[in-house]
């Protein structure tokens, strides 16, 4: 239904790239990305022990929740599902970071590198005006952040020293 007409791999051909893994569908989230979910391998399990978290609404009561409940958790956009089955290839064809749903309570903007991130911290603010205004908020600005060392790349699982891990059920 969603295979690209140029793609090598098919349902007919047993093409399931979500066999194996689990995902947790909010209520946001429309029934047709949970139907290719399942009819390509996927399985449906709760927010706790799945491998992916699925929401089409950062603001949604359910993904809000998620968000609050387990900060480590990150959160995607549903279409990636069938940007996957689109693309006929396995999942670390179609990089899953450009589906990131970031948490509604962190302001992002887009049309600048400005991004307001939850504090962290480890962090120590070195100068005291707007700066110590966002602490108190519980806030920082992105440059305020240290600097990762080393080279910066996208996540694209099987490329670039990424990978996919199961989450172990502890």
């Amino acid at each position: 239904m969603y295979a690209d007409k140029s793609s090598s791999l098919s349902l007919s051909d047993g093409y399931m790239p979500f066999k194996g893994w689990t995902a947790w569908f909010s209520a946001s989230v429309q029934s047709s990305y949970k139907e290719c979910w399942d009819r390509y391998g996927g399985k449906k399990t709760d927010e706790f022990t799945a491998h992916f978290i699925f929401s089409k609404d950062a603001t949604a009561k359910d993904t809000f929740t998620v968000h609050r409940d387990q900060p480590q958790v990150s959160v995607f956009k549903p279409e990636w599902i069938h940007a996957v089955v689109k693309k006929g290839k396995d999942m670390s064809a179609v990089p899953i970071g450009s589906y990131f749903l970031p948490p509604h309570h962190v302001p992002v903007k887009s049309k600048t590198t400005e991004v307001i991130l939850p504090i962290v911290p480890e962090v120590r603010i070195a100068k005291a005006t707007q700066e110590e205004t966002n602490v108190e908020m519980g806030f920082l600005h992105i440059d305020q952040l240290p600097m990762p060392k080393g080279p910066v790349f996208e996540f694209i699982a099987k490329q670039n020293g990424c990978s996919l891990k199961k989450r172990s059920k502890t």
